[in-house]
């Protein structure tokens, strides 16, 4: 998928998940074009564990 799809289809809230990250990155005030789809994947896994976020990142962080 490339960016400007990728945008489009996020951006546009045509999903729960959409919506969620149309908020998320709304606080940065814009990112710059080619941080787009690693901003896209940190929002997804935010999504996907967000009920054991805090557990998951200590878990990950303990690897390195």
């Amino acid at each position: 998928m490339n960016f400007e799809k990728a945008k489009e289809f996020i951006l546009m809230g045509w999903n729960p998940s959409g919506v969620f990250t149309k908020r998320r990155l709304s606080k940065f005030n814009g990112i710059a074009s080619h941080n787009f789809l690693i901003y896209l994947k940190e929002c997804e896994f935010r999504w996907n564990y967000r009920e054991e976020l805090f557990e998951k990142m200590k878990k990950i962080i303990k690897k390195f």
